[in-house]
């Protein structure tokens, strides 16, 4: 069996990130790998059975997100501000991941939220909100302070670490806003770990992609996005480097996955 690793697009900088010393450096690593070159099958069964496990995993929740917003935006009838706080707190009740549901205008402008913290509110960013005027859009992960503000919603650890679903709304055919549900990221980790467990137990690493900038072109291109980093009961907190949160695009999709 033949490894896959000459195929990822990857940077200069990125192949040599590894240090050629050290238990886990290049030369350790290359002759690990050539004296254990007969179990490549096995291997790459194995992770791309898991690999398979985790994506479904991640379509079928993000499907099922999808389903409550649909459902919500539809009921908005021909006034988009019936979509009230009232309305917005009884779905939250019913769709516990997310954190806060709120309601913008095509302007960006919100009218209603599920969150009534004090304080200024950040205006939405115009990029993410265009694309969900188009269509069902999912953004991120990506860093926003008020995710941190807002709390937990099922996971017990939490940072500001956020995925957002942008849901248009329409009244007599015309998109007149957006429906959004906020998503702290380590509701993904913890539905990861509980359902597909971890590669290597004694690592604590469940999943990560690689992306490039699109949404957010103020983030590094090509860096690591990591849906679930650590397990929390081997890394209860986390360093700097591994709290960077980079942009993708998927529409109406589970986060991007690349086996």
């Amino acid at each position: 069996m033949s490894l896959s690793n000459n195929c990822m697009q990857l940077s200069a900088a990125e192949k040599r990130w590894l240090p050629w010393f050290g238990k886990a450096g290049k030369l350790a690593m290359g002759w690990a790998c050539r004296l254990n070159r007969s179990a490549y099958p096995v291997i790459g069964q194995t992770f791309e059975a898991i690999a398979q496990t985790r994506v479904k995993l991640l379509q079928g929740w993000a499907q099922e997100q999808w389903e409550h917003l649909a459902e919500l935006a539809a009921s908005a009838g021909n006034d988009i501000r019936s979509l009230d706080g009232q309305v917005l707190q009884q779905k939250l009740a019913q769709a516990e991941d997310f954190s806060e549901l709120f309601v913008v205008d095509a302007a960006g402008e919100v009218l209603a939220s599920t969150w009534r913290g004090q304080g200024t509110r950040p205006r939405i960013d115009p990029r993410p909100l265009a694309e969900g005027l188009k269509a069902p859009f999912l953004h991120g992960p990506y860093s926003d302070p008020l995710t941190l503000a807002i709390g937990p919603s099922t996971s017990s650890f939490h940072d500001e670490v956020t995925l957002m679903f942008y849901q248009p709304i329409k009244v007599d055919r015309q998109v007149v806003g957006c429906l959004c549900a906020r998503v702290p990221n380590d509701v993904l980790g913890d539905l990861i770990q509980r359902e597909a467990g971890h590669i290597f137990a004694e690592s604590g690493t469940t999943t990560c992609s690689w992306c490039s900038r699109v949404s957010t072109p103020a983030c590094s291109r090509g860096g690591l996005v990591a849906l679930a980093l650590r397990g929390r009961h081997l890394q209860p907190r986390r360093e700097p480097q591994e709290r960077r949160a980079h942009s993708v695009e998927n529409r109406a999709g589970a986060a991007p996955h690349r086996a």
